[in-house]
Formats: C-alpha cells, structure tokens, sequence
C-alpha cells in the first residue's frame, strides 16, 4: 500500500512575516486544514499540524519535511 498527500491554494504571511499559513475548511471537512510553510535561507520547511485528515491526505500521510533549494527556476511535471 501507498499514501499520498497533496495540496493545492494559498498561504497567507503570519503577522510575524517569519511563516505563511494556509488555513482553508475544505469542502465536507469539520475542521480546517492548516499548514505552515517556513524559509530559512536556502531551506523551506512544511508543517501539517497533525491535521492531515482535515486535508483530505490519504491515512498516515503528512506534510511535514524540509526541502532544499538548488535552482531558481521551478520544475513540474504532471504525475498524475
């Protein structure tokens, strides 16, 4: 088995300016789905809260992990 989690939408500054937060009651969700995106210099660090389930991630996924940049030009692709 697999899990997944994903998420799509805007994150707001924090009054403090040192975060954004996305903070959205999703459709059919009691509570809303809250995730905190960090920079540290080169380093952008996401944290779920512990309310995955509010974000519609699959059982035992979260979104808490640090990625590094390496580039200025952003990548994506469709895997899907």
């Amino acid at each position: 088995s697999y899990h997944i989690a994903s998420f799509l939408g805007y994150a707001t500054r924090t009054s403090g300016g040192a975060a954004f937060l996305h903070d959205n009651i999703l459709t059919g969700a009691n509570a809303p789905c809250r995730l905190v995106f960090r920079f540290e210099g080169k380093r952008l660090s996401i944290e779920d809260l512990g309310n995955g389930f509010a974000c519609r991630f699959g059982a035992r996924a979260h979104a808490n992990f640090e990625v590094q940049k390496i580039s200025d030009t952003a990548e994506f692709e469709s895997r899907w």
